[in-house]
């Protein structure tokens, strides 16, 4: 997030729902010539993201955010654009799905994962 101090990369390493890969959209946004955050990315450089995921048009995304809903949004805009019709939120995000009790992934990551 834009003027904050918060590592969003490390929160997903530290606990996250099991399978759930990182999308980051500083990394995937279009450069902007005033500096803007979170344009939306080039067809191509949204591809490449995808692939670099292993993300597919058949493949359903459910998109999440660490702390409630805040980005995962905008990143469900960004994927239902470029043409996923199963991308979704997941309500509530991270807080919501360890208030229902469901596990998560604490494990450390591989490197380059």
């Amino acid at each position: 997030m834009p003027n904050s101090p918060r590592n969003a990369r490390q929160e997903f390493e530290k606990a996250r729902i099991r399978g759930a890969k990182y999308f980051d959209l500083d990394e995937v946004a279009s450069p902007n010539e005033l500096g803007l955050k979170h344009m939306m990315p080039s067809s191509e450089q949204f591809k490449e993201a995808c692939d670099q995921l292993g993300i597919t048009k058949e493949d359903s995304v459910v998109l999440y955010d660490v702390h409630g809903v805040f980005s995962s949004p905008r990143a469900l805009f960004t994927f239902k654009a470029f043409g996923h019709p199963k991308a979704f939120v997941l309500n509530g995000g991270l807080p919501a799905w360890r208030a229902a009790g469901l596990s998560v992934d604490e494990s450390q990551l591989p490197s380059g994962e």
